[in-house]
């Protein structure tokens, strides 16, 4: 009976410590400025989604859409290699390169 005793009377202790804590970190931290900011983040470069992706010349004759359109195709022909591989795995289908123009 002791030992349950003592190891409720220390996970009540820790609950309370806890909530002690957490109520003191949250007083601190309210009287900080929650509004977000229009400016980009340091350290995320401009284009982060498209580096490398495209080379420069395309990015800025490709129209958005276009993009778009290439990144569904590259898409479904992903999706496609996976149920190909799931429906018969082996060594081959599983480091055959999918026909994706986008893969390098």
């Amino acid at each position: 009976m002791e030992p349950i005793l003592i190891s409720f009377s220390i996970c009540v202790i820790g609950v309370i410590g806890a909530v002690t804590l957490f109520s003191v970190a949250m007083r601190a931290g309210g009287e900080e400025d929650h509004t977000l900011s229009s400016e980009r983040p340091i350290g995320i470069p401009d284009p982060f989604f498209l580096e490398g992706a495209l080379q420069d010349d395309l990015r800025a004759t490709l129209p958005s859409d276009a993009i778009v359109r290439q990144l569904e195709r590259h898409f479904r022909m992903e999706e496609q290699a996976a149920t190909s591989f799931l429906e018969g795995p082996s060594a081959e289908a599983l480091h055959a390169p999918s026909p994706s123009p986008l893969r390098d």
